[in-house]
């Protein structure tokens, strides 16, 4: 499995099955729902909604992000649905600006997904 890509241009680079449709994000060579490998590009975003979010105080495992930081789960709409994604917020201490519900916007990064609070 040859390694894709986080990003293409400011959308994240999700897998898609030809056979039954499904989104995945990260990319994948395979449909965990059907088994085919028929996949193909499909690219989602830059614009999600912020379901859930907590702060993290530990280092991260890659990146160079500094404890305290905000970790988050965004959705995205897709063609059939939506795919949930996690990420990191682009946010500072007291981190007043992070709302449940509001609008993210990915910033591309070559390691991590990343966000940052949109205007509502």
């Amino acid at each position: 499995m040859e390694r894709q890509p986080l990003f293409i241009g400011d959308k994240l680079n999700a897998s898609k099955c030809n056979d039954c449709g499904n989104v995945r994000f990260p990319w994948m060579d395979y449909c965990y729902k059907c088994q085919s490998t028929n996949i193909s590009e499909y690219l989602v975003g830059p614009k999600g909604k912020l379901m859930s979010y907590t702060i993290s105080y530990s280092k991260p495992y890659v990146g160079k992000i500094k404890p305290p930081y905000a970790y988050a789960v965004a959705r995205f709409p897709t063609d059939n649905g939506h795919i949930d994604v996690f990420g990191a917020i682009d946010s500072q201490e007291p981190f007043d600006d992070i709302k449940i519900n509001g609008s993210v916007k990915l910033i591309p990064d070559k390691l991590l997904v990343k966000f940052k609070m949109g205007d509502d």
